[in-house]
């Protein structure tokens, strides 16, 4: 069974989704069947055929409700190179052992409910092909691997909705080498980053979190912020140091701000921007979208009950997309085709009120 594609899956079949473990090498097709109460420990599922094979390159496993751990003597094959786990909740960790394959460069864990750490012990990264790190849904993870500073490979980390993790190794703090990084629903996590030559970033229910860019930085080319620690020292000095962004999103993080923007977008060449949850905010203000309306080409307003006034439409000239939802007053504004505010969009080919085109 040897062939340079192998994989390893979990397919369903039929109606009622006979499980089966399988195995694919080339062009040779090896499939092993497994009762619906798996045993803990997936080695004995294969007793009958021998551990995991050896040149194993990709190994995906979903629904499997009695997993608790992948190996209990650190056989995951030394040339597995993608490793995704989904919805295995007795899972636990992924193997006795503090450190992860050699060769690993994807690992995408979700819907763990019970893993508490990546490894038994001390996690530690001590690869260098790790290239995608991907966990979400794990509500019992209380740590992450060590060493993320020496991944020379590591470009994108996602760590969503893991509500227990409360702090990470120091090596994080220093994550200069990432393009992409997401971090959402960590509610306990104390922890600040530095990053430089970021290219996207989201922080998102993560109040107890702190983000330094580099002043230097012109990559970042996406931000998603939805958090004030994060968005007000940014907001403070300003966002031009990002000549490069181009989508900007902000999110509950301006709950008095009556008028936006004022400063923050200056010199900047956003094509795409939204507005998320502003409780307050009235205007759209015409001076400040001066600053960006000449690249602006999208623009989304979501959850702004009591905005009434759009930018007039020489400060948005080059606009050619306009999403409104949950704005009631703006929308009533916007009913009549001759209405001020309706004339400052005249020349918006394409205008969304609550799911619904505005006729034209």
């Amino acid at each position: 069974m040897e062939g340079s594609d192998t994989r390893f899956v979990r397919e369903n079949r039929g109606r009622r989704k006979t499980a089966t473990w399988s195995v694919i090498q080339g062009s040779a097709y090896f499939a092993i069947p497994y009762k619906e109460k798996l045993p803990s420990n997936l080695e004995k599922s294969l007793s009958s055929h021998g551990n995991l094979p050896a040149k194993l390159q990709c190994l995906e496993i979903r629904d499997c409700q009695n997993l608790a751990r992948l190996s209990s003597k650190n056989k995951l094959p030394h040339g597995l190179q993608r490793l995704q786990i989904d919805n295995c909740p007795k899972l636990t960790c992924l193997s006795s052992s503090r450190n992860l394959p050699v060769g690993l460069k994807e690992l995408t864990i979700s819907r763990c409910g019970n893993l508490l750490s990546i490894t038994q012990g001390p996690s530690l990264l001590n690869n260098i092909c790790l290239e995608s790190l991907i966990i979400s849904d794990c509500k019992k993870l209380h740590s992450l691997p060590e060493g993320l500073n020496g991944q020379e490979n590591l470009k994108r980390v996602w760590i969503i909705y893991c509500p227990s993790l409360a702090s990470v190794a120091e090596s994080w703090s220093q994550a200069v080498r990432l393009k992409e990084f997401r971090l959402i629903g960590c509610h306990k996590l104390q922890a600040s980053f530095y990053f430089k030559g970021l290219e996207e970033l989201e922080i998102s229910d993560c109040p107890g979190v702190t983000v330094s860019l580099d002043d230097r930085t012109r990559s970042l080319t996406s931000l998603y912020i939805a958090d004030l620690n994060v968005y007000k020292p940014m907001a403070e000095s300003g966002f031009h140091l990002f000549i490069n962004l181009k989508r900007l999103t902000i999110e509950r993080c301006c709950p008095d701000t009556i008028s936006f923007p004022k400063y923050e977008l200056r010199s900047i060449a956003l094509t795409h921007l939204t507005l998320r949850d502003f409780p307050k905010l009235r205007f759209l203000s015409s001076n400040g979208f001066e600053y960006i309306g000449s690249s602006l080409k999208y623009l989304s307003i979501i959850e702004c009950p009591k905005l009434r006034f759009l930018p007039r439409k020489d400060a948005i000239p080059n606009l050619v997309q306009l999403q409104i939802d949950d704005c009631p007053l703006l929308k009533k504004q916007l009913r009549h085709a001759n209405s001020f505010e309706r004339l400052k969009i005249a020349h918006v080919s394409y205008v969304q009120i609550d799911d619904l085109m505005l006729d034209r």
